[in-house]
């Protein structure tokens, strides 16, 4: 493929100490269809894999939002090189050979087994849905089938020229621009309003160990709040409930208006119930008081601290330009002094007015009635459960008739604890002892193949519901009648 050069802005902040440059794309994994969820970090891997031999210490990670390649050099010239190099490997991985796919997709597996192996709901997908804004940290089981045609469509729609920002920190002042081998194309644009669905107010049962739980804030509140929450759950939950050890917070921006803020904790399964309970008061005491005064003075010091440095304030400026340009956030408030109170009393209405958005993931393996859980906090209580309950019905005709099947997980019907129905792209499942649940295979958000071992359902709620072919009677007949009735667009090849 003939090299092209096409200018890509710089954005640079003085600093001192060595020059950090970045190579900035505007997609990350929330930009990903489901149906080949992972292919932003399959890509960021194979980019730096085209770019080998790097001589100079770098990095490569994949966000939410944006993908980053960071070089760190010696002078503005020598750092604006790596990034030509950067972008020479872009336009290379336009022509990855399926080997060269194959290769990367085995250390990936080895990277994050839970990302390779299974579509996992995190607490974004609990929110909006295995589809929508925010799936970050859900698992990519679809990343074990994507092709080298999937990865030339992501680099040919999003790692193009219009949608790329370089920063620079340190250094010389650069020029305004600087010509890069990348494709032309357009910028990702500004996030738009989301207007699809999104749960709230629910506590929800999730593979995921431990807890987490998310409000929907104001854009400009959203810093603070995820300094304060990590800091008052930490308090609460580490140091005088000692439930869990390590607890953090994060920050995905839904819209320009509108942040998703999180705070996870570890606890253990025996302390989900507490743990939850105490999340959820935290919440409630901040929305009613405020953060307590020992919170309030530690981001203060944080404050102080990242002011007095150059390079985290040349480094905050160019990533908020960056992710303005490319995405169309907003700047957010400066954070150079102390906390004002105009501030805590915005935080106190922002945490009230997102109670009502509050969605609450717990460990479903803990031993707790959670439903008497989400009453007792005022939630609403989702299970684990794939599909939509389902009535009763007469099984096994002897002949199904035309578009339709009957499967168990015994050669004889009394004996089988599962039965499993097809009819058209509608599979209905019995487990002995517990309620008929349906999924409409052409409602689904992907459906992977395990090779002829078995097949994993994934709705649009983000349950999965995993058929293995060696638990079921004629198993592999059953795996082949549920991949003939999904819809081809929603078959991926997951990993076995």
């Amino acid at each position: 493929m003939p090299e092209q050069n096409h200018p890509v802005p710089i954005v640079h902040a003085p600093a001192a100490g060595p020059v950090v440059a970045r190579l900035v794309f505007g997609a990350g994994t929330c930009d990903e269809p489901v149906t080949v969820a992972g292919v932003a970090h399959l890509v960021e891997h194979l980019v730096v894999r085209a770019a080998l031999p790097i001589a100079a210490p770098h990095n490569a990670v994949t966000q939410d939002r944006i993908t980053v390649f960071e070089f760190m050099a010696t002078s503005t010239e020598e750092a604006l090189d790596h990034v030509r190099h950067i972008a020479g490997a872009v336009r290379i991985v336009l022509e990855s050979s399926e080997e060269t796919v194959a290769r990367e997709r085995r250390v990936i597996a080895r990277e994050d087994p839970m990302r390779y192996d299974e579509m996992v709901p995190s607490v974004h997908t609990a929110r909006f849905g295995p589809a929508g804004p925010g799936r970050s940290g859900a698992g990519a089981a679809p990343v074990a089938g994507v092709t080298p045609d999937e990865v030339r469509h992501w680099v040919e729609q999003h790692l193009v020229a219009g949608n790329a920002v370089v920063t620079l920190t340190g250094g010389t002042i650069p020029p305004a621009t600087v010509d890069l081998a990348l494709l032309p194309g357009p910028s990702a644009a500004p996030l738009p309003v989301w207007t699809g669905p999104m749960r709230n107010a629910a506590l929800v049962e999730s593979p995921l160990g431990g807890l987490a739980a998310s409000l929907v804030v104001p854009a400009h509140v959203a810093p603070l709040l995820e300094a304060v929450l990590e800091h008052e759950v930490f308090d609460a939950l580490r140091l005088e409930a000692a439930l869990a050890y390590a607890i953090d917070s994060h920050s995905v921006a839904l819209d320009g208006e509108r942040t998703v803020v999180v705070v996870t904790a570890d606890a253990d399964e025996a302390d989900v119930e507490a743990a939850a309970t105490i999340v959820v008061e935290t919440l409630r005491r901040l929305a009613a008081n405020g953060p307590g005064t020992p919170t309030t003075a530690r981001v203060d010091a944080a404050r102080a601290v990242n002011a007095a440095d150059d390079a985290i304030r040349a480094d905050v400026r160019v990533s908020t330009e960056a992710l303005t340009r490319l995405r169309g956030l907003p700047v957010p408030p400066s954070a150079d002094g102390p906390v004002t109170q105009q501030e805590l009393d915005d935080l106190r209405g922002a945490v009230l007015d997102g109670l009502g958005t509050l969605v609450l993931c717990v460990d479903q393996d803990a031993d707790v009635d959670f439903a008497a859980l989400a009453g007792r906090l005022d939630l609403t209580h989702v299970d684990a459960l794939s599909g939509v309950p389902t009535p009763e019905r007469v099984w096994f005709p002897p002949r199904p008739g035309a578009g339709r099947s009957v499967h168990r997980t015994a050669l004889l019907p009394g004996l089988a604890d599962a039965h499993l129905e097809i009819d058209g792209t509608r599979i209905t499942v019995r487990v002995r002892g517990l309620p008929s649940r349906m999924i409409d295979l052409a409602g689904a958000a992907v459906v992977g193949r395990r090779g002829d071992s078995g097949v994993t359902v994934v709705d649009g709620a983000g349950n999965t519901l995993h058929l293995r072919a060696d638990e079921w009677w004629r198993g592999r007949r059953m795996v082949d009648a549920v991949v003939r009735a999904t819809p081809p667009h929603l078959l991926r090849d997951f990993s076995d």
